[in-house]
């Protein structure tokens, strides 16, 4: 059965693993799922104008299937002001090029909601990484969005979220796809099999993956 794994900054290694492999602007490389990013960690001024001209380049490019990381973080030291303009202009890339957004979020829920209703969007968002409680994810998914889980995040969450809402992922961890898939699978007492199911049709469904 095919992984699918939303987010990772490496090469997949598996070869029943489908991935959406994160790259800056500048690091595009050949792969069968591709994003491309302007994360908060690493904006400068020139980023935006890059990545923007990135996005141009590979528009019809059918692997190149999301945007992302991109986000909010109010913990690093980029300037929230910064992190706030180069985030709008990913929605506007987003709804311009009909593409998802992987969001990455740290502490600024409030506002992404906000820019949410903002902006109305008619494409999927998707925290990636979510380490929230219920309370917070539930309140994510009456919103709209979709939710993320890699090898840390909290169990009673995973069990309380629609299936039609949840993807996995290895982001930036050493853990294999497999094993995630495994842990989230004994969370919610379902298959492997199962679960590999269930978010391969999510990823068709919302993110125009095409398998």
């Amino acid at each position: 059965m095919n992984l699918f794994n939303l987010h990772t900054h490496y090469p997949s290694v598996s070869p029943n693993e489908i991935v959406i492999q994160d790259f800056s602007a500048e690091q595009i490389l050949s792969s069968p799922y591709y994003s491309i990013s302007l994360h908060p960690w690493t904006l400068d001024s020139n980023k935006p104008s890059q990545t923007t001209e990135a996005i141009k380049l590979k528009e019809k490019d059918h692997n190149f299937v999301a945007l992302g990381e991109c986000g909010l973080d109010k913990l690093c030291p980029t300037p929230f002001e910064f992190q706030f303009s180069a985030f709008r202009l990913m929605i506007e890339l987003s709804e311009k090029y009909n593409k998802p957004l992987i969001i990455h979020c740290v502490k600024a829920f409030d506002e992404i909601i906000a820019l949410k209703k903002e902006f109305q969007s008619k494409q999927t968002w998707i925290i990636h990484g979510f380490r929230g409680n219920p309370m917070q994810a539930l309140q994510l998914i009456k919103q709209g969005f979709y939710l993320s889980f890699g090898p840390k995040h909290n169990s009673e969450t995973i069990k309380l979220i629609p299936l039609g809402a949840i993807f996995a992922e290895t982001d930036d961890s050493g853990d294999s796809i497999d094993s995630v898939y495994r842990l989230i699978a004994s969370e919610l007492n379902i298959s492997v099999d199962d679960l590999a199911r269930i978010i391969l049709d999510n990823a068709i469904k919302y993110l125009n993956i095409t398998i």
